[in-house]
């Protein structure tokens, strides 16, 4: 066991003092609300040092007494590991939002679709230049209304106002040339 890492603390001033030991005692509480965001003890005292460098930059040279800069840290990092916890709740939200989904990922070198899309129809061409020059806002319009890959790619060609015939081949052609 003699390859334990020694932690060298690098402020001599929040080292074993009563900041320390007030935020000691605070994250032991509350650390679970941050977990996922900042993660272990260490890394959240780590961040509670960083704080007291904060606080006593801001206020050290305008406070005078002990009890009103414990005060000014405590309300400091009680801020700081409240807005911790708002981005680590986003961040588990967003990840169990995502958890259920399947997301098929397709590696597709650029210069390959480029061979292939070479071999298109001019038509075909002058619909994925209008597709591919578009705004991302009208993309998103577009996604949302369809559920697939194909609905996507028949809602684009409705948008371009290709008849369905022709939008038919289209589709035929792109997938054909993909496939």
């Amino acid at each position: 066991m003699g390859n334990e890492v020694k932690r060298v603390f690098l402020l001599p001033e929040f080292e074993g003092s009563v900041f320390q030991r007030w935020a000691y005692n605070w994250i032991l509480k509350n650390r679970w609300r941050v977990t996922q965001y900042i993660g272990d003890h260490d890394d959240c005292m780590a961040q509670s040092a960083l704080v007291y460098i904060k606080c006593s930059q801001r206020y050290g040279r305008t406070i005078y007494s002990a009890k009103h800069f414990m005060y000014l840290y405590q309300l400091y990092l009680r801020m700081e590991f409240n807005t911790y916890a708002l981005k680590d709740g986003q961040q588990r939200e967003a990840i169990n939002k995502f958890k259920g989904r399947q997301i098929e990922v397709h590696a597709v070198c650029e210069g390959d679709l480029n061979i292939k899309l070479s071999k298109a129809s001019e038509e075909l061409k002058q619909v994925l230049n209008i597709l591919f020059s578009a705004p991302v806002e009208i993309l998103e319009v577009l996604r949302r209304d369809a559920h697939s890959q194909k609905k996507f790619w028949v809602t684009v060609l409705n948008f371009c106002k290709i008849d369905k015939a022709k939008s038919e081949k289209l589709s035929d052609e792109l997938e054909k040339l993909l496939g």
